[in-house]
């Protein structure tokens, strides 16, 4: 488990370092939103806001509300 979640960190580290977002975003739209989080709290606060973006309405909400107030507030400041 914990292997398959490096894998896709790294993953998406290498879509943001290319700038593949369609790619990135179709591999945000298959994951909960607790994992998104998660999957923020280890990203740059230049790239938070601009993955934040890449996701749905709905997923974003859902997302933002399993965020810690700490990365919620990062992330409003990067707007």
């Amino acid at each position: 488990m914990a292997e398959d979640y490096t894998n896709l960190k790294k993953a998406v580290l290498t879509l943001i370092e290319e700038k593949s977002f369609q790619r990135l975003r179709d591999i945000l739209i298959t994951m909960q939103p607790a994992d998104i989080a998660a999957l923020f709290s280890e990203l740059s606060e230049k790239s938070q806001p601009l993955v934040f973006r890449l996701l749905p309405k709905d997923l974003a909400a859902e997302t933002f509300v399993e965020m810690d107030s700490d990365l919620q507030h990062l992330l409003i400041q990067g707007f």
